[in-house]
């Protein structure tokens, strides 16, 4: 279920796959939509229809994951976006 979020970070030790096929059922919950929009239709084909396993640097050149971090880095590097983002959302007080 990460297709649909809007930032992506991955542990170093992170593989996906999209093995829907593997298991003889149709791609769900839009994540073929998904899965183009984000890595474009060849990838998305090439993920989908061999159902091979990638490797987190392979997910980052894709544009699947936008970043790839230690698995100790993992929380801290999401709580640092998240903190940026919501930082982002309070007012700025130095304009008048």
């Amino acid at each position: 279920m990460t297709l649909p979020m809007d930032i992506r970070i991955a542990s170093e030790k992170a593989r996906f796959s999209m093995r829907f096929i593997r298991v003889g059922i149709t791609p769900e919950v839009a994540s073929t939509t998904y899965l183009a929009q984000i890595v474009g239709l060849p990838n998305a084909l090439d993920l989908v229809l061999t159902a091979r396993i990638i490797e987190a640097d392979e997910a980052l050149r894709m544009g699947l994951v936008n970043d790839v971090v230690a698995p100790d880095r993992l929380m801290d590097e999401a709580l640092a976006v998240a903190n940026l983002i919501a930082g982002l959302a309070t007012p700025n007080q130095s304009t008048k």
